[in-house]
């Protein structure tokens, strides 16, 4: 029987505060995993099926528009094809008409229409609030499942829709087996092989989110200038070096406008899990060369 940990996370930016929650698989996640942490599949080309739920009122309005929802994917592309990972969507929207839903967002929508078959994203209203917070992205593993709701509010006051932004590649990431780049070092979880990562690199295959080439993080807490995307912490490791985290990682807890790209060790981890992890292979097929979305599956 698999265990799950529900992860809470709340920080305050300025003058808004976001929240992500995970439910993930943290006890035995690297377990899972382990058998496959030295494959490399980077040369193989990725296709990950996509289930889009809008959610709107009982009477039909509010919710993301048909444009909104070719914006967001827009992100999940800019992040994931560069490394020939592609996502498949048949190009229609279940429209989920219920106002309690929409004003209340929570992972209670994951029990909607999900599949198995491929990664359910539930995209909420620019303006709805998760439990009082301005905005939330959230992930469920197991289910293969993501959402999105709310905005970020930065120093000048303009408001920057969640849904329509790497928050989305950030869910999506966990999904794909990707941890925070401060897993280990700057967050705690159920996962029993977590340590804290050293800023020289010398334990990143096995420390921190075990992937070598993302630099060791503190956790910025989301403490990253808007006009400059710096880093205002400071900190220093077991040996006395600075912290120097990549405040453009989507995988980090940088400001969401800073938010940029994956690295190419990521890409080798979600690749190698979505090779062999079962519930993976459910929603996605690779090809050795061409387009992977090509094929009949996933």
């Amino acid at each position: 029987m698999l265990l799950f940990a529900g992860i809470f996370y709340v920080f305050t930016v300025s003058q808004a505060q976001i929240t992500c929650v995970q439910n993930t698989l943290a006890s035995n996640k690297e377990a899972l995993y382990a058998p496959y942490k030295n494959l490399d599949y980077s040369s193989y080309s990725f296709c990950v099926r996509l289930y889009i739920h809008v959610i709107r009122k009982s009477d039909g309005t509010g919710g993301q528009s048909v444009s909104d929802v070719y914006q967001a994917l827009s992100y999940l592309d800019a992040s994931y094809n560069p490394y020939n990972i592609y996502f498949k969507w048949n190009h229609q929207i279940d429209y989920i008409d219920d106002t309690s839903e929409y004003e209340n967002p929570s992972g209670g929508v994951f029990n909607l229409n999900n599949h198995s078959d491929g990664i359910d994203i539930y995209l909420f209203d620019d303006s709805e609030q998760y439990l009082g917070y301005n905005g939330a992205g959230s992930a469920n593993e197991d289910l293969t499942a993501v959402f999105v709701t709310g905005y970020f509010l930065d120093n000048s006051s303009v408001i920057f829709p969640l849904a329509k932004s790497h928050v989305l590649s950030h869910e999506v990431g966990h999904v794909l087996f990707l941890w925070h780049t401060h897993h280990g070092t700057g967050e705690n979880t159920s996962d029993p092989n977590e340590c804290p990562e050293l800023v020289d690199g010398s334990n990143s295959a096995y420390c921190g989110d075990y992937i070598t080439d993302t630099p060791t993080d503190p956790n910025m807490a989301y403490n990253v200038d808007l006009a400059t995307c710096d880093w205002q912490g400071s900190g220093l490791d077991a040996n006395g070096d600075p912290y120097d985290p990549d405040e453009h990682n989507i995988m980090s807890y940088t400001q969401p406008k800073c938010m940029k790209y994956l690295t190419s060790g990521q890409s080798v981890r979600i690749k190698n899990a979505m090779a062999n992890i079962p519930r993976l292979q459910l929603i996605s097929n690779y090809t050795t060369y061409g387009y992977p979305c090509n094929t009949s599956g996933p």
